[in-house]
């Protein structure tokens, strides 16, 4: 693999040795699947070219079909402990490093005897020899990556030059941790691993232990060997950097950077006298604010503590990148939830002490306590910290921290939390308890991705724990929706006798059938079981699923009205709550009625970014509603290509009907044909959705059967009069019975 692309594990594994046996990991290269198979996990990554072979695995070319990226595909097959061993580290490493300057992990999981990882395809080319001037930016840039990498508990181990990467746009970005260690990942047994050209002594067991500065020393070879020309202070500290003696090195790569600049990365004047005012620490914290409210959250906080005053600002901000729990892009801080909640206070300090008997049993309480409450981040973070510092006595202490953030990361409902779930069960000791959680974990994630075969090939076996046991159900049911309204409704129809006598399993099957009812067209029906459900649950989370879901279901009745007070309600909730699904939720909600009600808000480009990469079930309506939008104001263009995105979100949760309306109105503004699309409409079980692309299909045909408005009347005649004039998805059911389209440019 040359240059052009890159990704975790290329030619550059070829140099790894394992020195404690004396074989080399490229003895094992016919790893990987044969050259026969064409794509990977039920058919959502398409392989492509070979990129490298070494270490342990190979790596292709590969193309994400529901996203269109090209991505880096690589495959270990685990023949040995060892293997597994290094696969769950180099998992846990980068499911835990998601930051600036580390290869982004998108997807694992098994395929055939082999495991998959998929990575971004790295364009650029791996670091090579310049003169100073234009190695500094970039040696500044990998102290930084590295920086961040050692204030998360990672020691990468492994650093030359084939494992850095400078892209395009000249930004460094970090690949293969396959063989590192620290405090974030699972213990592993010592061995002697590396590239020997690379590896500091106490790294080849010449004495000590590796740390930070193990790193440091790979860096300061690779700047000897790149770059011979550097200016004398430069030299100096490069010469520190690759010391035999650790003691002589920097302390890490923080004072590394400092040595060479005389000034801190962190994006903070530390010789500021004047305060910083709240909107200026607004400006400081970086990331989509929207919907998560971090940045905002994270300027409260440090008002709260410094009330502007400069000097306590950048004590605060250099205390909270320390304790790991912040990082830094450029010139903006960044933290995720999860730290801000660590670093606010919401995680009692007692609770994470080694002192006391019982204290984990604490923690384990104080977490669901959380959860059921809402402080769903709060509860995540409080089992997270627990699990790092091994507060666990006992297995069964363990396990119980570990169903608490299984139960989190699926009610959160992200693709992130989820990942860090798999991320704090593959840093446990394996076991067939967490092989179970592991399985429900997977198939949650499937589920929430709209990978329908992936998730459906996945058996669980029941759970002991009762809330457990009501999300595998929940799997059970959804895969089961995914195969027809007919098997749905014999799945929920099962459940009865599983429900009876508990009150909490009788609100979620309510739940449930209101999803049923929902897709079935049947809307009314749809929100009072909703309703049932919400007045129910007893956790909080649980009330405010049930009441989003009830909003959407009135809306359709249509019962604006009620509609519109009940997702107001829903938003101030997730938002005192920081759901950030919730409230998007709540959000397109009240987007889509005010579209109904006459008023359409123009589309709203940074909004679909906000929501991107948090469930296609909630990217597909957001597109759709601001697809109608754009029509209405007379954008056809925009209204085509938000249409085309819809349709392939709401495919990919298995919503035939809203792909089927979004491909339709596509086709429509496009001018193609949609005769074949009017008769694919012929008994959706939407009725809504037959009756506007049967408009559609009238409008663009010259001579329109006969048959298309019959099926229209029907329709309309079954729905109440009353609401004729209320807007659809699209259009109302006066307007599908107009001869032509209604007049559009005015919203």
């Amino acid at each position: 693999m040359g240059d052009g692309a890159h990704a975790l594990g290329g030619p550059g594994s070829l140099e790894t040795r394992s020195i404690d046996d004396g074989a080399t990991w490229t003895d094992e290269v016919e790893r990987g699947p044969s050259t026969d198979e064409a794509s990977v996990s039920h058919g959502r990554y398409r392989l492509g070219e070979l990129l490298g072979r070494g270490g342990f695995g190979q790596v292709h070319r590969g193309t994400d079909t529901l996203t269109g990226d090209e991505v880096a595909i690589k495959f270990v097959t685990a023949l040995s402990v060892r293997d597994l061993e290094r696969t769950r580290r180099e998992l846990a490493a980068l499911r835990w490093l998601r930051l600036p300057g580390v290869v982004r992990l998108r997807d694992d999981g098994a395929h055939g005897p082999a495991w998959f990882m998929v990575m971004d395809l790295v364009a650029g080319r791996p670091l090579g020899a310049e003169p100073w001037e234009r190695f500094e930016p970039l040696l500044l840039q990998l102290l930084e990556v590295l920086a961040r990498v050692h204030l998360a508990g990672v020691l990468h181990l492994d650093l030359k030059p084939s494992n850095v990467f400078v892209t395009p746009e000249g930004r460094v970005v970090v690949l293969d941790f396959g063989i590192a260690r620290g405090r974030a990942l699972p213990d592993a047994p010592q061995r002697l691993e590396g590239t020997p050209r690379y590896m500091p002594p106490e790294q080849m067991g010449l004495g000590g232990t590796c740390d930070e500065r193990s790193d440091l020393y790979a860096v300061g070879v690779m700047v000897e060997e790149l770059c011979p020309d550097l200016p004398p202070h430069a030299a100096v500290v490069v010469a520190s950097m690759r010391h035999p003696d650790p003691d002589h090195r920097p302390d890490d790569a923080l004072a590394a950077y400092v040595a060479l600049t005389g000034r801190s990365p962190l994006p903070l004047d530390e010789d500021r006298s004047e305060p910083w005012t709240h909107e200026e620490l607004c400006d400081l914290f970086g990331g989509a604010d929207r919907f998560t409210h971090l940045a905002e959250d994270a300027a409260d906080l440090v008002w709260s503590r410094t009330g502007g005053d400069a000097r306590r600002v950048v004590q605060a901000v250099r205390t909270a990148v320390l304790a790991g729990v912040v990082t830094w892009d450029g010139d903006q801080l960044v933290v995720d939830r999860s730290g801000f909640e660590r670093w606010s206070g919401h995680v009692p300090a007692r609770l994470l002490s080694m002192d006391g008997e019982g204290l984990t049993d604490d923690v384990v309480i104080a977490a669901r306590d959380l959860r059921l409450r809402g402080r769903l981040a709060a509860a995540a973070a409080l089992v997270e910290a627990a699990l790092a510092a091994g507060s666990a006595r006992e297995r069964a202490q363990e396990l119980a921290l570990l169903e608490e953030r299984v139960l989190t990361a699926i009610m959160l409902q992200t693709p992130l939390e989820v990942d860090l779930a798999l991320y704090s069960l593959e840093r446990t000791a394996p076991g067939p308890e967490v092989d179970h959680l592991t399985a429900l974990v997977r198939r949650f994630r499937a589920t929430l991705r709209g990978e329908r075969d992936l998730a459906a090939a996945t058996p669980i076996d029941p759970f002991d724990h009762p809330e457990l046991e009501i999300r595998r159900q929940a799997c059970l049911v959804s895969n089961a929706g995914q195969l027809g309204p007919d098997e749905e409704r014999a799945a929920l129809d099962a459940l009865s006798a599983w429900a009876e006598g508990d009150d909490e399993r009788r609100a979620v099957l309510a739940g449930w059938w209101g999803r049923h009812w929902y897709n079935r067209g049947d809307y009314r029906r749809a929100a009072e079981a909703h309703e049932r459900a919400s007045a129910s649950k007893t956790a909080s989370i649980g009330r405010l699923s049930s009441t989003v879901a009830a909003a959407a279901a009135w809306a359709e009745v249509p019962d604006l009205a009620r509609a519109e007070a009940l997702a107001c309600r829903a938003e101030q909730d997730a938002r005192e709550l920081r759901h950030a699904r919730y409230e998007a939720y709540a959000v397109w909600m009240l987007r889509n009625i005010a579209y109904r009600s006459q008023s359409a808000l123009p589309p709203d480009e940074e909004m679909l970014r906000a929501v991107a990469g948090r469930g296609a079930d909630l990217e597909a309506p957001f597109a759709a509603t601001d697809a109608a939008a754009a029509y209405r104001l007379g954008e056809t263009d925009r209204c085509e290509v938000l249409a085309e995105h819809a349709a392939r979100r709401f495919a990919q949760i298995g919503f035939a009907p809203g792909a089927l309306l979004m491909e339709a109105l596509a086709a429509w503004v496009a001018g193609r044909p949609l005769e074949l699309l009017a008769e694919e409409a012929r008994g959706c079980p939407v009725s809504d959705v037959e009756l506007q692309v049967l408009a559609l299909a009238r409008w663009s045909s010259t001579h329109p059967p006969a048959d298309w408005r019959d099926r229209q009347l029907r329709l309309a005649e079954a729905r109440d009069r009353t609401t004729w004039d209320v807007r659809l998805d699209v259009w109302s059911v006066t307007e599908c019975l107009a001869e032509a389209p209604p007049e559009v440019g005015r919203g």
